[in-house]
């Protein structure tokens, strides 16, 4: 049909699509014949088949302090996506609640109900480090400190606490200098802890 059409009636034809008197399929139907239309059906068909059968688009899960299990539910005020760093927020009776890291919702939260939280597909990266904490002898000075690292969802590795001594070495894995400023931080507002530094 289109080689034989004229210039004028060509451009004719298009302002009787553009003015909505004639649908573009029907101009489809009369310029490709009915075995090209059948053809070019059966093949976007067999893609599509083949696209459903090949790809399988699995959710990530969430990882809680770097474990699965945890009873998770996204903020529907930030819609944290795989995409983006994410934090928890322990919620009474209902778990987890995920929110991006940048949410705004979580300046007004209580900061020692956070907990560290990321997707099972983001490599978290992490490194040891030893820190020396000078300390004053006190009852349950130890028991004080080591609920700092569990307040932060963070393991002890290796600890050396001596009587004779005025400090003691706590050995733990950090995913980031932020992190670390934070446990020191933490671990110097706790009564009778002097001075925290990290060992070279």
């Amino acid at each position: 049909m289109g080689e034989k059409l004229s210039v004028k009636e060509r451009e004719q034809l298009i302002e009787r699509v553009g003015n909505g008197s004639l649908q573009a399929v029907d101009v489809i139907k009369k310029v490709l014949s009915v075995n090209q239309l059948m053809k070019h059906a059966v093949q976007e068909n067999k893609v599509r088949a083949v696209l459903n059968e090949s790809v399988h688009l699995e959710k990530p899960d969430i990882l809680i302090t770097g474990e699965k299990g945890y009873k998770t539910q996204l903020a529907s005020c930030c819609a944290p996506a795989p995409t983006v760093p994410i934090i928890g927020y322990i919620t009474r009776g209902r778990g987890v609640t995920i929110h991006k890291k940048a949410c705004r919702v979580l300046k007004g939260l209580e900061e020692k109900r956070l907990i560290r939280a990321n997707w099972s597909t983001e490599k978290v990266p992490h490194y040891d480090v030893m820190l020396k904490i000078e300390r004053q002898s006190r009852i349950g000075l130890l028991r004080d400190v080591a609920d700092v690292f569990a307040r932060l969802s963070l393991s002890i590795s290796d600890m050396s606490n001596s009587t004779k001594d005025s400090f003691m070495l706590i050995g733990t894995s950090l995913d980031s200098v932020d992190t670390l400023t934070t446990l020191i931080t933490h671990l110097e507002q706790v009564e009778g802890v002097n001075e925290v530094s990290e060992m070279s």
